[in-house]
């Protein structure tokens, strides 16, 4: 038997579904000049108006997706990973990526929903763990006497 995430590790935003969806659709209506660094500004804003809720670990698996770019913002790392479509190729090349950025977006936040934000963060802490220059606290041995750890 398969359970699915805990409900207290869903963050459903619809608003911001609906939102990603236009603006990566129509970004002229929202963003001028139309940019794919214009559009990331937005969606950052709208993210930040939020406290950070609608984008919660999508940086963290972009960096497991993209196997690098632990220092990198969300966007920088989205570029990278940019899935191209063929019905955008007569589009301008930043309203292909805006395009791009929504499916990315729309991708992830499928992901969340279907697996949870333990399931995002625990393949991000895996991925660190098998970096060698990570010396954080998921190395760190529990003190004694502590309760970090226990389970």
């Amino acid at each position: 038997m398969t359970l699915g995430p805990f409900p207290s590790e869903l963050v459903n935003d619809p608003q911001f579904d609906e939102l990603v969806g236009r603006l990566c659709s129509h970004p002229q209506m929202y963003v001028n000049p139309v940019s794919f660094g214009a559009v990331c500004a937005y969606l950052d804003g709208f993210n930040a108006a939020r406290n950070g809720g609608p984008l919660i670990g999508f940086q963290p698996w972009l960096v497991v997706r993209a196997k690098d770019g632990n220092n990198l913002h969300w966007q920088g790392l989205a570029r990278r990973l940019l899935p191209t479509v063929a019905d955008d190729v007569a589009l301008p090349v930043e309203e292909r990526a805006i395009r791009a950025l929504g499916r990315l977006i729309a991708e992830y936040l499928e992901y969340r929903r279907t697996n949870g934000l333990t399931k995002v963060f625990n393949d991000y802490s895996r991925w660190l763990l098998r970096r060698s220059w990570y010396t954080g606290p998921l190395r760190r041995k529990p003190e004694e006497g502590s309760d970090y750890g226990r389970g």
